[in-house]
């Protein structure tokens, strides 16, 4: 199971875009993952076992991205990390990857937050899961 980027009590405009973007991805690498309702991302590690049972899922895959972009040079930069938790809450791995993406003439920094988490992805996909295919 993925939980999305999105969490309550936290504004996150392209949330749903890079959860969707993450989805595809994890797909593409062969992988069976359903996306599961928006929750405080650390309450995930006491309800992992509630969350496994109401899903069917195996393991649940715990997205974290922290960007900065620069309204002056318009380079956006993204730091993703994915945690994988079993159903008892206990980690069993990690993927971690950074993305630059610069933009001369385009200004859209809302598509800058997907692109260059995107680019991010791949990279910590095939850390998380070194076997998987795609």
């Amino acid at each position: 199971m993925l939980l999305p980027f999105e969490q309550p009590g936290i504004a996150d405009p392209r949330g749903a875009d890079m959860t969707h973007s993450l989805l595809t991805q994890l797909q593409e690498h062969k992988l069976d993952v359903k996306v599961g309702t928006p929750l405080d991302h650390l309450a995930a590690i006491t309800g992992a076992q509630q969350l496994c049972t109401g899903s069917g899922a195996q393991a649940i895959i715990v997205p974290n991205v922290r960007i900065e972009q620069s309204s002056f040079k318009g380079r956006s930069h993204a730091s993703l990390r994915l945690s994988l938790l079993s159903c008892t809450g206990s980690l069993l791995g990690h993927g971690a990857a950074e993305a630059d993406m610069g933009q001369v003439f385009i200004r859209n920094f809302g598509a800058s937050v997907v692109g260059v988490t995107e680019r991010a992805m791949g990279p910590a996909i095939e850390q998380l899961f070194p076997n998987g295919s795609k």
